[in-house]
């Protein structure tokens, strides 16, 4: 048999429960806030490196949803100048 639950171990989650809620709401904000970040430097490297003239975000990262499992999604648009050594 598993060990015995008992009203204490209920009454510290209860306890906590909210705090933990606000711990990972901070938590998915600060994964968005650094998708982003990533998003606007690969932009503008981009822009920069590759002559794309536009960059658009798109997916769960500019719509919504996104968590610990989503990727970040470029759409980039332009005549791309080829590069020699890869994006360096």
């Amino acid at each position: 048999m598993g060990p015995k639950k008992n009203k204490v171990d209920v009454a510290v989650f209860k306890a906590l429960h909210p705090e933990l809620v606000k711990l990972d709401e901070r938590k998915k904000e600060e994964r968005l806030r650094l998708a982003w970040q990533k998003a606007g430097d690969i932009a503008a490297m981009l822009r920069h490196k590759c002559g794309a003239r536009e960059v658009y975000l798109y997916g769960c990262s500019a719509w919504g949803g996104f968590d610990e499992h989503s990727d970040i999604d470029l759409l980039a648009v332009g005549r791309f100048r080829q590069l020699r050594a890869g994006l360096q």
